[in-house]
């Protein structure tokens, strides 16, 4: 039987193998029809189309991104024929974000995309009782409060 700490330690490998997934996955460019895009300027998009008149500033805030780092996207997408900035009215010098119909058509495509993938992760974890799931959501708060210090303590 393993102690305590090697069944911890497999929790961490396992999260880490998981990690690095996930990571080769957002690296990754994928095709919509004929646009490419990494996953960073979709999940750009999805903000935009998920709450249409959206600002670069919020965008940053809610995805932990410097305003710069958003603002070259925008851009970026804007050359592409995939997002708009329309002048806030009230606030002259913010914008505000909306799709194109290009940029709603990738997003419509996209959005079923993780549908599927979400549907394809449920069949995954059928097995599991509600309760397991319950405790790995608990277990991955609580690795997450151990990373926000370890990100704390380093930075």
């Amino acid at each position: 039987m393993e102690s305590r700490m090697e069944l911890f330690r497999n929790v961490i490998a396992a999260f880490d193998e998981g990690f690095d997934l996930a990571e080769k996955y957002d690296s990754m460019v994928h095709r919509y029809g004929e646009e490419t895009l990494y996953q960073s300027e979709m999940h750009l998009l999805q903000a935009v189309g998920r709450t249409p008149g959206i600002t670069m500033t919020e965008i940053a805030l809610s995805a932990s991104k410097t305003k710069s780092a958003c603002s070259q996207m925008v851009h970026k997408l804007q050359k592409r024929g995939l997002l708009t900035q329309v002048r806030n009215s009230q606030n002259n010098r913010e914008y505000k974000l909306y799709l194109t119909d290009r940029g709603r058509e990738i997003y419509c495509t996209h959005e079923k995309f993780d549908e599927a993938c979400l549907n394809r992760s449920y069949v995954y974890l059928s097995g599991f009782q509600e309760q397991e799931l319950q405790t790995y959501i608990a277990v991955q708060k609580r690795l997450n409060e151990a990373f926000k210090a370890d990100i704390e303590q380093n930075s």
